[in-house]
């Protein structure tokens, strides 16, 4: 009798599929930026440059994930815009100060101090997921530097208890276990079948999944 098959977003879920899965060889940065460090706020920032001729557009990630967030989207708006994406301290390979701070107010002033190193007086910010809270704090603080704002599945202020307490739980029940997918291998190819089944790989899902699986990006 064939076994049940484990949800995929359920607490520990198992690498089950009635597809075949596609072992994911080893992740290339390709994409055509330009990587280099600012230092702001007392930490060093780590961003990546893809050019462009327009006006600044700013890419901030998601809780746990890096700049190669970007890798696919990126390229295909530097016809409109100069793009550049920046891993927040604690992510990716910006600095990670063990006392920290890392709350809120901080990570909007690390955010206001690279724009005034890369030279944008004011800009277009695309916030997701976490992102989406640091770009409208930032632009409620200096509305002056904000020529546009882009939410991609934005968060928000997470100062509610009652949401807190509610999201706390929920957290545990949307991917596999570490001690089920011991291997970053392992992992690629749970996301590959359960997340994403038949999207195209590319550099920046590799990049969210080395992001999720191990905290930390590849070198840009």
């Amino acid at each position: 009798m064939e076994r049940p098959r484990h949800h995929a977003l359920g607490r520990g879920a198992r690498l089950h599929s009635s597809k075949r899965v596609t072992t994911i060889g080893t992740w290339t940065d390709d994409s055509p930026h330009r990587a280099a460090f600012a230092d702001v706020n007392g930490v060093r920032i780590h961003y990546l440059d893809w050019g462009g001729g327009g006006d600044p557009l700013v890419l901030v990630h998601g809780l746990g994930d890096s700049p190669h967030l970007f890798d696919d989207l990126a390229p295909l708006l530097t016809d409109r815009f100069r793009v550049v994406a920046y891993a927040r301290r604690g992510h990716g390979d910006s600095d990670a100060p063990a006392a920290g701070p890392y709350d809120l107010a901080t990570l909007v002033e690390d955010l206001r101090q690279l724009l005034d190193t890369l030279g944008f007086e004011r800009t277009n910010l695309l916030g997701w997921s976490m992102g989406g809270n640091e770009i409208t704090s930032f632009a409620g603080l200096y509305p002056e530097r904000v020529a546009g704002l882009v939410y991609l599945d934005a968060g928000y202020e997470l100062s509610d208890p009652t949401f807190l307490h509610e999201l706390g739980p929920a957290l545990g029940t949307v991917a596999a276990e570490a001690s089920d997918l011991a291997s970053l291998q392992a992992y690629r190819d749970w996301t590959r079948v359960s997340m994403f089944g038949e999207t195209p790989w590319t550099s920046g899902l590799e990049a969210f999944v080395s992001s999720a699986r191990t905290g930390r990006s590849r070198p840009g």
